[in-house]
Order: structure tokens, then C-alpha cells, then sequence
């Protein structure tokens, strides 16, 4: 299996940065060697509970930050739609794409988009193809909203289930891609463009003040934790090599590029980003004498990682330096374009709740980073909320019966999990009518408090 990033961006640009939804989308495609057969044995005929009528392919998105949209491109073949049921599962939520129509016939044949603003239901358009039609591709809303999934941590395991839940007829999944839009922050450079070198051909001495060297900032009004960093570089000049280009941020530097490539060019907009084909590789694969190819307009890593300036604040100057280290003659080139996406880290949240009939009571932090470590606090008074972290405290969550009378905190430690949730539940009948009140911490393994809940208060029922 094989993921590749699938992008679909749309800009705001302008010094002024805002916190907004529906700029920045974009998602992880991933691609099966093998198609995978469906069902995965025999012609189907059971329940999604059956393993050989019920084909799951799991899709990761690596990217921490909290859903605004999500939809999902499914390329898919199957001689009988309406023997299918599909599920799209995500942290523990679960959103019905399709449940049948046993009066329909039709095929699947192609890639099928479901977003929550299609006009059509894909039940609808199944029902209606003609029984020795295929199913037109294109995109329809699925029968239950994708909205649920809005709110949630978008890393971690996303789950296609598709049941076959009648035999004689089978087929394969291609492909699948979830495609999420995220809360982001944009900050454009409008003082382009500027030659790179600002002057003369360029030579061995990068420091800000010498001809050789363009430093660029921008200033980001926006503030909260950073989830995902992407830089959009607009940049001509004929020998890549030449080239040292470095993003800085919150004093951490990060390095773009550093004198790949040889002769390849760079000629054009490139999205910058990680978990994308590294920049570097596709430099070197266009280093082609003797004067060397464009390297292609498209999504690279950087050679060193953003993910270094996840959990830190977004706002105030990103600085770009592009330093050219040749001395070739002509070898110069232009810079059209320096923005800067940002996007946010979901915000740690922590509630209450008492299932079973007020039997137990649950509690649950979510939206962390996976393998940070969670304190949900609690206290019989308002507003008594510590600060600070703690370290060496480790009680049971029975300790949450002592908390609901007596105003000292009581800490549950517990590692977010690949969801970036933790769960604990007590089953215990609890007296009802008593007010508590928490707020969860979050802690990164440096020992550093990263973010922390919303209070809350909760009464028992």
C-alpha cells in the first residue's frame, strides 16, 4: 500500500492573517498495489460483522489538526451496487456513506466523491441508473452527514468499510483519499517580487546584508498552536544547486533546500510541506546535462522537518532566506511568491458524562497529540484549577470518588492514544446532584505544558 498527498488549496492572501475555514484542504490518497478484492472472499452474503462478506481499508492522515470538512473519493468497481454497504469510521465515529437498495442492479465502474453538499444522494443516484447502467462517476452525499466527524483530530486511522451483503457478484477497491479542510492562518509577502541574488551572480557568503542573500519576512496576526506548516515558494533560477533556502519561525530554522539538484532548475510554484515527496530527490532526479530540467511544479518536503514547530504559537515574523552561493554567470532568478499556511492544532477538550444509566461515569480528553501525556484535573471548587505540571502523581481513577466532596485536586494520568484521546470510565453507582469541576493538561515527553482544556463542570445524575 502506498499513500501519496492529494492537494486542493485554495489562497487568501494580503498581509492581514485570519483564523478561517474552507482555505486549505487536502488530503492523503492511498493507492493498493493489488486492488482489493470485494468481498475479500467468496461473493459476499453476510453481514458487516461477517470477515469474508466485509473488506476494511484503512487510510492514515498524519496531519494533527481539527476537521472544518472531511470528504472521501472512493475509486471503486462492483457488478451490483445495491448489494453494498459503506462506512467511512474515524476515533470513534461512525458515518453510513450507503446502506443498499436491493431494487437496484446497477454497476460501479470509476471514482465516486461523497461531500455533504452534493445535491444527490448516492442512494438516490443508485436507485436510479437503469439496472444494466453503470452508476455515473462523480459526486454525491453520502446518507448520513460527514459533519460528524467536524471537531475531531483529523490524524490517525480512517476506516472504509464496505459489507457485500448479498452473493453473486463481486469487485475491487482501486483507491481512496480522504480530503479535509482545516481551520487555517495565511500570511502572504505582497513585496514581490525580487531577484535572486539582489544583485551581481551570487557567491559563498550568506548573510543577511550582502547582494547574495534575500531575507524576506512576513508577520502572522493569528495566534494558537501550530498543527501543520505549509509554505507556498514561488522561484525561477537556473542552477538549483546554488541555493541554500531556510524558513525560520519562533527562533527554530528550519532548512527548505540546501544545494541539490546540480543544473535543475527551479521554474515555478512549489508547495512546500511534510509528508510529501522530498524537494531534494526530485532536484537531483532533474539534474540532466548539460543545463538541467525544470523541477516540476508540485508538493515537496523540506529537507529538514516543519513538524518542528508543532505545539508552538503561530503568530509573529516567518523569515525566509534564499542564499545564492554560485558565481555563475546568469545564473540569477526571481522570487514571485513567499506565503505561509498554518494550521491549527486542535484545541484539548475534556467532558463528562455518566452512560449506563448513571452506573459509571466516564471521562475523556481529546484532540491531543498522540503519545503526550494527559492530567485531567479535578476539584470541588470553581475556578481552583493548578498550574503548572505535575510530576509523580499516578492515582486510580477510583480517586474520583474522594474528588467529588473535598476541594484538593485529584490528577488521571494516561498517554493519548493514536486518536489523541484518553478514556476513563468507573463504573460506579455515584450519589447524584454533586458539582465538580476539571480541566485537562496536556504534556509533551519533554515535560513541557503544550495545551490544556476549556473548565468544565459536571453534575452527577
Amino acid at each position: 500500500m502506498r499513500t501519496r498527498l492529494h492537494t486542493a488549496l485554495v489562497l487568501t492572501l494580503g498581509l492581514a492573517s485570519t483564523l478561517v475555514a474552507q482555505n486549505f484542504d487536502f488530503g492523503f490518497q492511498t493507492i493498493f498495489p493489488t486492488p482489493l478484492a470485494l468481498p475479500p472472499s467468496g461473493t459476499g452474503g453476510g453481514t458487516c460483522n461477517d470477515a469474508a462478506s466485509t473488506r476494511t481499508a484503512t487510510l492514515f492522515q498524519p496531519v494533527n489538526s481539527c476537521v472544518a470538512t472531511a470528504r472521501i473519493f472512493i475509486n471503486l468497481n462492483h457488478s451490483r451496487a445495491g448489494d453494498l454497504r459503506i462506512l467511512l469510521r474515524h476515533c470513534g465515529v461512525e458515518v453510513v456513506l450507503y446502506d443498499r437498495s436491493q431494487v437496484s442492479n446497477c454497476d460501479l465502474a470509476g471514482q465516486y466523491f461523497f461531500d455533504d453538499n452534493a445535491p444527490v444522494t448516492f442512494a438516490a443516484a443508485v436507485n436510479a441508473t437503469p439496472g444494466a447502467g453503470v452508476l455515473a462517476p462523480g459526486t454525491y452525499r453520502p446518507s448520513q452527514s460527514l459533519s460528524a466527524f467536524n471537531g475531531l483530530s483529523a490524524q490517525g486511522d480512517w476506516e472504509l468499510v464496505i459489507c457485500d451483503e448479498v452473493s453473486g457478484n463481486v469487485g475491487v477497491i482501486n483507491s481512496a483519499t480522504i480530503d479535509i479542510t482545516y481551520l487555517t492562518a495565511n500570511v502572504s509577502d505582497t513585496g514581490l517580487p525580487v531577484s535572486v541574488p539582489l544583485g551581481g551572480n551570487g557567491f559563498n557568503v550568506c548573510q543577511e546584508g550582502f547582494s547574495s542573500t534575500v531575507v524576506r519576512t512576513v508577520n502572522l496576526n493569528s495566534t494558537g498552536p501550530i498543527g501543520y506548516v505549509a509554505l507556498d515558494l514561488g522561484l525561477t533560477h537556473p542552477v538549483a544547486a546554488d541555493l541554500l533556502i531556510t524558513l525560520e519561525h519562533n527562533n527554530i530554522v528550519r532548512t527548505v533546500f540546501d544545494g541539490c539538484g546540480g543544473t535543475a532548475n527551479f521554474a515555478g510554484s512549489y508547495f512546500i510541506g511534510d509528508f510529501q515527496p522530498s524537494l531534494c530527490t526530485a532536484a537531483n532526479n532533474n539534474n540532466v546535462a548539460p543545463m538541467g530540467n525544470n523541477i516540476p511544479a508540485s508538493g515537496y518536503a523540506p529537507n529538514e522537518a516543519f513538524s518542528a514547530w508543532n505545539n508552538t504559537d503561530m503568530g509573529g515574523p516567518w523569515k525566509l532566506t534564499i542564499c545564492d552561493r554560485g558565481a555563475s554567470i546568469g545564473s540569477t532568478g526571481q522570487l514571485t511568491n513567499f506565503n505561509i499556511r498554518v494550521v491549527r492544532q486542535c484545541a484539548l477538550n475534556l467532558s463528562v458524562s455518566q452512560p449506563n444509566g448513571g452506573a459509571s461515569i466516564r471521562v475523556t480528553a481529546r484532540n491531543g497529540f498522540p503519545g503526550n501525556t494527559n492530567f485531567n484535573v479535578f476539584t470541588g471548587t470553581q475556578g481552583s484549577y493548578p498550574n503548572g505540571w505535575f510530576y509523580g502523581i499516578d492515582p486510580t481513577l477510583t480517586d474520583i470518588l474522594t474528588v467529588l466532596s473535598v476541594p484538593s485536586p485529584s490528577l488521571f494520568l494516561g498517554t493519548l492514544n493514536a486518536c489523541g484521546q484518553r478514556n476513563f470510565t468507573l463504573d460506579v453507582a455515584l450519589p447524584p446532584g454533586i458539582t465538580f469541576y476539571g480541566v485537562a493538561l496536556e504534556v509533551n515527553p519533554q515535560g513541557i505544558v503544550v495545551g490544556n482544556s476549556a473548565p468544565i463542570s459536571y453534575t452527577t445524575q
